[in-house]
């Protein structure tokens, strides 16, 4: 579809139609089209949830560590990886 570059449209600050400019074509270097275009990232962080022993309080808190394929809860760092 062939559209003008500048038409008359209404303007609600002014309160009557005005010459209005269509923008642009977008830039490929934009900060917002290369966030776009980025690919998903495979591996998800993970989230750590702490909850608190104490019968009195049960406070819970969630951590963040680095992201990671994989994950193992509770192995002892002796056992070493296999």
């Amino acid at each position: 579809v062939n559209i003008p570059k500048t038409c008359q449209t209404f303007c609600k600050k002014c309160g009557k139609p005005s010459a209005t400019e269509r923008q642009g074509k977008a830039s490929l270097c934009a900060q917002g089209k290369r966030c776009y275009d980025t690919r998903a990232t495979i591996t998800k962080k993970i989230v750590l949830r702490f909850e608190c022993f104490e019968p009195s309080c049960s406070s819970r808190r969630m951590l963040a560590i680095e992201r990671g394929k994989r994950f193992e809860l509770g192995r002892d760092e002796k056992d070493g990886i296999k």
